[in-house]
């Protein structure tokens, strides 16, 4: 096993956010591990569920409906979902098919990723870590990946399966949870 236990190790990952919000990204960035700009990031995705419902349309290749909706009149919606996107004014189909392109490259390449997911909601359940992970090893069965998952104090369960590191959300330090992390 190789343990990521330097700074400079966490600069060879590829980090693809799987939300809640805009909190994730902006650490990221604060930490100099900012690369490309992955496919939930800028946008509120309070449901896991929703999450997955993303990414099995991307990994099937199916078409994604940008919306709107009168509630909201000002930000963009994926699909059937409630992910958004206040960030965007125009061109939202463009940059979601780039986005959506670069997922599957980074998951199809040979990089070790770590997908991180700060679930300030509590609503991720162990079933909803393995239907992500069959999606990740259906486009690539040799995917070296991790999912970080932070979850808050108050409904804490620790989800054990393989592949996750499952951590209380304390306030944010992802510099310790991420050198935790471990590849084969």
């Amino acid at each position: 096993m190789e343990t990521s236990n330097n700074d400079h190790e966490l600069n060879d990952y590829i980090y693809i956010l799987l939300g809640t919000c805009c909190r994730i990204s902006n650490t990221i960035i604060n930490l100099n591990l900012k690369k490309k700009t992955g496919l939930f990031e800028w946008m509120r995705s309070e449901k896991f569920t929703d999450i997955l419902s993303i990414v099995k349309k991307v990994v099937n290749n199916e078409p994604i409906e940008i919306t709107s909706r009168s509630e909201l009149p000002n930000d963009d919606f994926l699909a059937d979902t409630e992910i958004r996107s206040t960030h965007f004014r125009s061109n939202f189909d463009e940059i979601f098919k780039r986005r959506s392109a670069r997922f599957l490259d980074d998951i199809k390449s040979n990089n070790k990723i770590v997908f991180i997911r700060d679930d300030y909601v509590y609503n991720v359940t162990k079933e909803n870590i393995e239907e992500f992970k069959q999606y990740i090893e259906k486009v690539n069965p040799n995917c070296k990946y991790n999912i970080l998952l932070l979850s808050p104090p108050e409904k804490f369960n620790k989800i054990t399966t393989d592949k996750l590191y499952h951590e209380l959300y304390k306030e944010v330090n992802y510099i310790e949870y991420l050198k935790q992390i471990k590849f084969e």
